[in-house]
């Protein structure tokens, strides 16, 4: 049957019952404060936890879990997950589903709007960084082959420049074009050289060579650093979300964040050069870094996303958000080639 497991009838408990059974297995005991991170949260005394289920690879997790409490020894704030008595980051419900526990605070999402969370973020990158450079897998019992290799940003490119010189081409021969595919088709020639530019600075760069030895010593990356993985309070910090982690350049993690806040701000130069500030500061950026992240701000990423979202779309039903998107991209454009222009010097 299907309601029974072995031969005897299974209780059909509540997600939140769930969730208190598994903080027992852990020998914790809280209130419940609200959802959080698709995670039940409750307050225990030994802080903020979040209680939640997991469906993916045991040695993925028990992986990323050995590193994140590898880097909290570091003095790196990071949400942890619990063991318990035998050992386990898993608490087996009756159903044969996994939970796990995790720390967490009650601090709030990284907000992009406030310089004093965008620098405390980009200090923590920088500590981040350092403590994943001191980091030796094989001191946790990893081999390194538990993380993903970062695929090659000068593939990546060449990849994307054919899919924007293959929609250009497409648009070329729609007889009838929208607004958007009028807009679209006249700026892609400017992108795409712009594309080919940004794939000939990066392999002038010695961008491959240190890619190869950063997979070769087993140096990870966060692999999703953005403001919804970091919460602050002031100065105060939590880093959460290393489902991405893997073996890469950390320029990349930084560039992924710093791209993200520069559209925002309407790629203000000075903002850009705050928060390398605040970066270098803690962990020193050199000439090759500043190199390799230039390339990589030279590529037009966000004209190459809209596009490609439009290629592979339904194209009877162009909606108004992916003109304002593309609006804004040709409008930043100016202000992103000057802020690359800087990084050149």
């Amino acid at each position: 049957m299907a309601n029974e497991v072995n031969g005897r009838p299974i209780k059909r408990y509540t997600v939140y019952e769930i969730a208190e059974n598994a903080l027992q297995h852990f020998d914790m005991k809280g209130n419940y404060m609200g959802r959080m991170r698709g995670r039940l949260m409750y307050n225990t005394r030994s802080g903020i936890v979040l209680v939640g289920e997991y469906s993916g690879s045991r040695e993925r997790f028990e992986a990323r879990a050995a590193v994140r409490s590898a880097l909290a020894a570091e003095g790196i704030s990071v949400s942890c997950y619990v063991k318990d008595s035998e050992g386990s980051y898993f608490y087996e419900s009756e159903d044969s589903a996994l939970y796990t526990v995790c720390s967490f605070s009650d601090m709030d999402e990284c907000d992009e709007k406030k310089l004093e969370d965008v620098c405390t973020a980009m200090r923590a990158l920088a500590a981040l960084h350092k403590a994943f450079d001191k980091l030796k897998l094989q001191e946790i019992g990893l081999n390194g082959e538990e993380f993903q290799i970062a695929r090659s940003l000068v593939k990546e490119y060449d990849k994307h420049n054919k899919e924007l010189k293959m929609i250009k081409n497409y648009l070329v021969g729609r007889k009838t074009k929208t607004d958007f595919e009028l807009l679209a088709v006249r700026e892609c020639p400017g992108f795409f050289a712009e594309g080919l530019e940004a794939l000939d600075r990066l392999k002038a760069s010695d961008y491959e060579q240190r890619l190869s030895e950063t997979v070769q010593n087993n140096r990870l990356c966060h692999g999703d650093f953005n403001y919804h993985n970091i919460y602050t309070d002031g100065g105060e910090y939590l880093i959460a979300g290393f489902s991405q982690m893997r073996k890469d350049l950390y320029v990349v993690d930084l560039y992924n964040f710093m791209r993200k806040l520069m559209e925002k701000y309407d790629w203000d130069i000075k903002m850009g050069y705050l928060m390398l500030r605040e970066y270098d500061c803690v962990n020193t950026l050199s000439a090759q870094d500043v190199k390799i992240l230039g390339a990589m701000f030279s590529y037009p990423e966000k004209f190459w996303k809209i596009l490609n979202y439009y290629f592979n779309a339904n194209k009877a039903w162009i909606p108004n958000k992916n003109m304002e998107k593309l609006k804004l991209a040709v409008n930043q454009n100016r202000m992103r080639r000057e802020f690359v222009r800087t990084l050149y010097g």
